[in-house]
């Protein structure tokens, strides 16, 4: 969905997406099932891909502004200026720095970019690769799928909704947790069932530590071509190359010595993940 609206913003397409009202059968609507409270994560993840100029949203009708003849927040058709295009590019982001450094994930955060139409969204480049390794419409983000024991450095540019493109901010550098498997856990992926696009897999988390968990969050790398279709007995979900899974809040703690089983499905084909951390810290496989 963020790529859809990326690419929305990038090319400035016309669009149509959400109703408002909430028993929509395949969108759903930006008001939640009270009718009247908004869905503010679905406003925030679809705000950079509307129309705006000057910071006032813009109606698709030429007399009457968006949000009725007295809103302060919208402006009409006419009402924008025609001819000429914006050729501005943001202002470069400032104050890039580190927070929170774990084995896989590093927090970043910095100061808010302006342009003369509006920021669309920022893109955090890793330097040593060259890639967009993460995209938000906010200034800061944590950046997740790293490799432990290892030194990234990382820029921040800004975008508008015309695809002018800031500089590159001045770097940051961060270093990852060592891995190695350091006997606080084990996993065991297992696959089961295996066809010409995909395969299912088990997978046993077991606690080698001294003390219980509360909660846990196991990461892993999907090989190139895979991707996460669905999974059971957890909250799994996919970042970029990076799959998750992560227990439910009602599940009780997992004691020294124990062990939780789940399952996936995975699209796509080549050899199993191979490579597991469990809040962070590398595991030992089995």
């Amino acid at each position: 969905m963020e790529a859809l609206r990326d690419a929305i913003v990038d090319y400035r397409l016309h669009h149509t997406f959400w109703c408002l009202n909430p028993n929509s059968g395949d969108t759903g609507g930006l008001l939640l099932n009270d009718w009247n409270s908004w869905d503010e994560e679905k406003y925030a993840l679809l705000k950079p891909s509307l129309w705006q100029e000057d910071g006032k949203f813009v109606s698709l009708d030429h007399q009457v502004p968006l949000g009725g003849y007295d809103s302060t927040t919208g402006v009409a058709l006419s009402d924008v200026a025609a001819g000429g295009s914006d050729t501005t590019a943001p202002s470069v982001p400032q104050d890039l720095a580190a927070g929170d450094v774990t084995g896989t994930t590093a927090q970043l955060t910095w100061s808010a970019s302006t342009d003369d139409t509006r920021v669309a969204r920022y893109e955090v480049v890793d330097t040593g690769s060259g890639d967009v390794v993460a995209t938000t419409s906010t200034p800061g983000l944590t950046v997740e799928g790293l490799s432990p024991g290892t030194e990234y450095t990382f820029t921040v540019r800004a975008r508008d909704g015309a695809g002018n493109t800031s500089a590159a901010s001045a770097g940051v550098t961060v270093t990852t947790a060592a891995g190695g498997a350091t006997g606080a856990c084990t996993v065991a992926f297992g696959v089961e069932n295996r066809w010409s696009s995909g395969y299912t897999a088990n997978v046993t988390i077991t606690n080698d530590g001294a003390t219980a968990w509360d909660g846990w969050l196991l990461e892993f790398e999907a090989p190139t071509g895979q991707a996460l279709v669905n999974g059971w007995s957890a909250d799994w979900a996919q970042s970029g190359t990076t799959i998750a899974a992560s227990s439910f809040a009602w599940q009780p703690a997992l004691a020294p010595g124990g062990s939780v089983q789940l399952g996936l499905q995975v699209s796509g084909t080549g050899a199993a993940p191979s490579t597991f951390t469990v809040d962070g810290a590398r595991c030992a496989t089995a």
